[in-house]
């Protein structure tokens, strides 16, 4: 006598899935990490002037490699500008930079802001130094906060 197989059991529509799950129903990915070095955050303790182009901006984050600022203007990719860094009471460190991104963030009343991304160029070892100088002060600011 043959074997009989089980009947098929079909599972009400709501709890089928299909492998053509449409990309709103994904879950969305975790953005990557592609820094090499860790940020800061400095929004409220290091002091930005651009001053190859002078703008009111505010420093977002810093590192080894780079930072990011927040202004009213967008910066063009590549562009490059010189920054002085100067931290209430301690280092300052007058370096070269040049804009990797620059994307519109908020607007505050008709202020349209941009957050662009810098990477560190044209280091000297004088410049290294007092970045670094500036890196451990701020450090040792967010060990006592």
């Amino acid at each position: 006598m043959p074997a009989r197989s089980k009947p098929a059991v079909r599972r009400p529509a709501a709890a089928r899935t299909s492998s053509r799950t449409s990309a709103a129903k994904r879950p969305a990915k975790a953005p990557v990490e592609r820094r090499q070095t860790a940020r800061l955050d400095v929004l409220w303790q290091l002091n930005v002037e651009i001053l190859s182009q002078p703008m009111p901006v505010s420093a977002r984050e810093i590192s080894a490699t780079g930072f990011s600022v927040e202004t009213t203007t967008p910066f063009d990719d590549g562009s490059v500008h010189e920054f002085r860094f100067t931290l209430d009471g301690g280092p300052s460190a007058v370096l070269t930079a040049e804009s990797a991104h620059s994307q519109p963030t908020e607007r505050v009343g008709e202020l349209q802001l941009y957050t662009t991304g810098f990477k560190f160029v044209e280091l000297t070892t004088d410049d290294k130094a007092a970045l670094k100088t500036l890196l451990a002060t701020i450090q040792e600011y967010l060990a006592l906060a």
